[in-house]
């Protein structure tokens, strides 16, 4: 499957919460397509309610509205650990298929992960997942309208 990169592609994802292993393995190729060949998608059929998105859409809005020096509070104790506050040229995306010498992307972002990993578990406790699974970083309450534990 491929797509043409003129129009982003709409996946359905109802199948691969509800389908047969061959429905599921359907909607990721699909996806795995997108990813390849334009590098974006838009789902449908996730099952996210609407609340839980409107939530969210208004916790990132009082975070990004925030001073930098506030936002600041949230930024990771380390380069290592990929969680909490980015702000605008901390890095770049073309660093990650090797473009080292690519100029900082102008943007920020927020970054959090499961919360739900089991520390005992040895596949969260190498030294690649512990940054990876590492603690989130939450904003206090002032900025979050939504509880994501």
């Amino acid at each position: 499957m491929k797509f043409d990169g003129s129009v982003v592609p709409i996946i359905d994802l109802t199948p691969a919460r509800t389908g047969s292993e061959a429905e599921k393995q359907a909607v990721a190729d699909k996806v795995g397509a997108a990813a390849r060949s334009i590098g974006f998608l838009v789902v449908s059929g996730h099952g996210v309610p609407a609340a839980i998105i409107e939530g969210a859409s208004v916790a990132s809005r009082n975070l990004f509205d925030l001073s930098p020096e506030e936002k600041g509070k949230y930024r990771s104790p380390s380069t290592e650990i990929y969680r909490g506050y980015f702000g605008i040229e901390t890095g770049n995306l073309a660093s990650t298929i090797g473009e080292e010498e690519a100029k900082p992307d102008h943007r920020e972002y927020f970054n959090f992960g499961r919360f739900d990993f089991n520390d005992a578990d040895p596949y969260f406790s190498t030294s690649t997942a512990q940054r990876i699974f590492h603690e989130n970083i939450w904003p206090d309450a002032t900025c979050r309208n939504l509880s994501l534990r």
